[in-house]
Order: C-alpha cells, then structure tokens, then sequence
C-alpha cells in the first residue's frame, strides 16, 4: 500500500522517521525485576508529537517482528495518538494480519474508534483486507494466549470451555460508523465482498437488517447494487426482503 492510503487515515504522519531511530530492546525474560519490566513498558509507549509511540511506528514502518517483541513488553494497548488511532488500527491500515492477530490474543481494546468513528474491523472491511478481518473475528484459543508473557484469568481444564471464555473478546459486530450509521455487514454489502459477508453473518448477535441514517439495509445496499450473490446469501440467512427505493 503506498503513502496516499496510509494518509488516507493517517492524515499528518510522519513516514520519515528513520530506522535509526527505533528502540533497540530484547524480550524480557523471567529474571527480570518487575520494576525493569515496567520501565521498559513506559518507554515503548512514550509518544512524540504525533501521539506515535514506539509501537505504533514499528508497526506503520511495517517491521513486523520488532511490533510483536513490543507487543511482548507491555500490556497497555490502548493508547491513541491524535487521530485517536490506537496500535491495532494502525496495523489494520498497514494490513498486516500477523500483527493484529497478535495483537487480540494479548487483548487489545477491539471495539475502540478512531476519528471517524472506525473500529479496526470497519477499516479491514472497506479496504476489503480479508486477513485482517479474519484475525479481528476468529476466537481466540488457550494455546494462543500462551504467547502472552502476563498471566491471565483463564484455568486449563479437560474440557474445551474456549469459546465460552474468549466469545466476549470479539469486536461489537454492530458497531456503526458515526457519519453514515453503516455496520460491518453494509460495508461489505456496499463493497459487493461475499467472502467477508461470509465471515460477517456467523457473528453473535448480528442485527442484519440494521438501517444506516439513510435508512437502508444490508440487504437493500446489495440488491440494488446489483450484487446478486450478496443479495441471495443475505436471504438465506434471515435478511428481510428489500423494500422498493421510493419508500425507503
């Protein structure tokens, strides 16, 4: 992806920064003094004008094995930077799906929004970045969060309670765009995508005939589109049949 894109979000961004000027850290290892662990933790997030911290330009320079040894030296991933983009938009906007993965096994904030009301999963669908959008939906398993170097509230037990324990750490599927009032599913509608519709429909607690501020469905924005296969997968899946325009 070229800058446009990137400052298609990023507005201001600094992309000059030099490499020079990345941290040099190692992985803490159990030896290490909580006191060290946390003072690591406070330079990675120390952010500069932009509101960019250390993580964040790892991740906008695309270095995606020093964002993940970052990631491993600090718990906090909440932080935003002036366009109130925190780590894991930023990583959706670079489309590194390695990265954001790692990120929601160490349980990043999901259903943050940026300046313009974008959680990372609205972004990954208009941009029609698949492996993105996988990595923000997928359930996390126990064996992934063994990466984590912090404990977490999670005891192994024979039996597979995982998706039960993990279901909450998914993004708000209805979360709406502050602008238009569009979800995930009438991006994607809109987009005429049917393999992220696909990964869209199975979610808990979808609301697929949700209207935008335009008052329009997911089903409405397909048909009359002319997306076909949009259109006919929406209504095996309990879609209401589109309204004709000239009462919407």
């Amino acid at each position: 992806m070229d800058n446009e894109q990137h400052r298609q979000y990023k507005g201001e961004i600094n992309f000059d920064k030099q490499q020079d000027n990345m941290p040099r850290f190692t992985v803490a290892t159990a030896a290490d003094s909580l006191a060290v662990k946390a003072l690591i933790a406070n330079v990675i997030m120390t952010a500069d004008r932009d509101g960019d911290n250390f993580l964040f330009v790892a991740i906008i320079m695309r270095k995606t094995e020093l964002a993940i040894n970052l990631i491993n030296l600090t718990t906090d991933y909440s932080q935003v930077n002036r366009l109130r983009q925190t780590a894991l938009h930023l990583e959706t906007i670079t489309n590194n799906p390695k990265v954001s993965k790692r990120l929601v096994v160490a349980g990043t904030e999901i259903e943050m929004q940026d300046y313009n009301g974008n959680t990372a999963l609205h972004i990954a669908c208009i941009q029609e970045w698949a492996g993105v959008a996988r990595s923000l939906i997928q359930h996390v398993s126990y064996e992934e969060t063994k990466q984590n170097s912090f404990k977490i509230p999670y005891v192994p037990i024979p039996q597979n309670f995982e998706i039960r324990n993990y279901d909450d750490i998914d993004a708000d599927i209805n979360t709406f765009d502050m602008k238009t009032g569009m979800t995930c599913l009438h991006a994607v509608a809109e987009l005429g995508q049917i393999h992220l519709v696909r990964y869209v429909l199975p979610k808990p607690n979808l609301k697929i005939n949700a209207e935008t501020y335009s008052e329009y469905t997911a089903m409405e924005i397909a048909f009359y589109r002319g997306y076909a296969d949009v259109a006919a997968l929406l209504k095996v899946s309990g879609a209401d049949r589109p309204r004709p325009i000239c009462i919407i």
